[in-house]
């Protein structure tokens, strides 16, 4: 989330900012001016303006990007926050034991997201019993992407290294294996819930997202 990056940011505010840095060339071309005392007008001092001000505007920009969490920001990207702490029901494709006629195996998970101006960042936890006290795994995401969709809610994809709880007792039973997979959740900002899919990769399972936001983080 450091990591400078433009993925979030709408073709037209990148626009703004190329134009921003060419308007701010001809300004700091004065001012190299005023602080040389020459005018400068050849091909070897054109560089020098050009890093002086690209540099001012990244600067910002990273800045923005590691601390600034302000709502218009995020608006002017055609993002919301989406940043908390998530707390709901994941119903996988496994069955209880093996068993169809027992019903599809629920856990409860914890979620937490962690948004800037540049990136997101989610992390969670699946337990076995709705106290929250039995962790059977976690995972942490990468290659997140946030997208507005046309009625206002947000897609949020991600990719996720889970870890299971070798020391769980359901290990044995289900084998609660490290794995990877895809994570797929609409953001519902009027409602402030998450839905939606997993994907698991090697144990070839999926499942199924319904979480409320409990808290936000400021």
């Amino acid at each position: 989330m450091d990591k400078l990056t433009f993925k979030n940011y709408h073709p037209s505010v990148l626009v703004f900012l190329i134009c921003l840095i060419v308007a701010l060339n001809f300004e700091f071309k004065i001012l190299w001016e005023t602080i040389l005392g020459y005018k400068m007008s050849g091909l070897l001092e054109q560089p020098l303006i050009i890093i002086t001000s690209s540099s001012i505007v990244l600067g910002a920009l990273n800045i923005f990007n590691r601390y600034c969490k302000w709502l218009w920001l995020l608006n002017l990207l055609g993002l919301t926050d989406t940043s908390g702490n998530y707390a709901g029901v994941v119903t996988s494709s496994y069955y209880m034991d093996d068993d169809p006629a027992k019903g599809h195996i629920k856990l409860f998970s914890k979620l937490q997201i962690v948004q800037n101006i540049n990136a997101i960042k989610i992390e969670g936890e699946f337990f076995t019993d709705e106290d929250f006290t039995n962790r059977s795994s976690y995972f942490i995401s990468s290659e997140e992407e946030i997208r507005k969709k046309p009625n206002g809610d947000f897609i949020i994809t991600y990719f996720f290294a889970n870890r299971g709880n070798q020391l769980h007792p359901d290990d044995k039973k289900y084998s609660l294996n490290n794995h990877d997979g895809i994570g797929v959740l609409t953001y519902s900002p009027m409602n402030h819930t998450l839905k939606g899919y997993y994907f698991n990769h090697q144990r070839f399972s999926n499942g199924e997202i319904n979480l409320e936001l409990q808290s936000k983080i400021l």
